[in-house]
């Protein structure tokens, strides 16, 4: 039974991590602070339980003269700009785009569910119909059409981009010189961002992103949504 509740928490620790693309910060390190706890008291527990081993002599192994070779600076501080680096997350087929090549469009026709567009560049991407939930994580000198999301929408360390987003609820982080048109039921959360520009939703032909996009508007209750962008 230890050992199930400590792949649980493996699961669950890549839970977090995965999570951690649109979580606030604060909810992130609490998440880990607990797992890393209920982890350390299922070692511990798992080592009480444990049978002991018994003792043998063993072998005694000659140190080499040798030195052993250490890491050098450059190699340290290709591993620490490694590390801070955040890999893509993995996008479940038919739920959005990670990396790839640029210049492209993407035309998305949404069934409902929740989308991810990361490490896009100089793309034009177009999601037809309402999804639950968006996340553009990464992109660079986009555009982005998606009306209506009808849960929330998640923006994170994009630069260069231009969105057309209507939502009940908006985050956007550590972007910078990124244009927003909004229709968003509650107010804006943006955290660390830098030379970013907001305008309604209604300054821009939304029509001409995709058919459809008013009637869509208007299935979600967003038709008339609140100046709230």
């Amino acid at each position: 039974r230890i050992d199930e509740l400590i792949g649980t928490l493996a699961a669950l620790e890549e839970r977090v991590a995965k999570a951690a693309y649109f979580l606030p910060n604060y909810d992130v390190r609490a998440a880990q602070a607990a797992l890393s706890a209920a982890r350390k008291a299922a070692d511990a527990r798992r080592t009480a339980v444990a049978p002991r081993k018994k003792f043998a002599f063993k072998k005694k192994i000659h140190k080499s003269s040798a030195p052993i070779p250490t890491q050098q600076p450059a190699e340290q501080s290709i591993a620490a700009d490694g590390a801070a680096d955040t890999p893509l997350p993995a996008i479940p087929p038919g739920r959005g785009e990670a990396g790839g090549a640029a210049g492209r469009d993407v035309v998305v026709t949404s069934d409902g569910g929740d989308y991810t567009f990361a490490g896009l560049r100089e793309c034009r991407v177009v999601i037809r119909g309402a999804c639950t939930a968006l996340r553009l994580l990464k992109c660079s000198g986009c555009q982005v059409f998606a009306a209506p999301v009808e849960g929330s929408c998640f923006v994170d360390a994009c630069d260069t981009c231009v969105f057309h987003v209507s939502t009940r609820q908006i985050r956007i982080h550590s972007t910078k010189r990124t244009d927003f048109y909004l229709r968003v039921l509650s107010r804006p959360i943006i955290e660390a961002c830098d030379a970013a520009r907001f305008a309604p939703l209604e300054g821009v032909d939304a029509e001409g992103a995709y058919a459809g996009a008013a009637q869509a508007l208007a299935a979600a209750g967003m038709a008339d949504a609140p100046d709230l962008w």
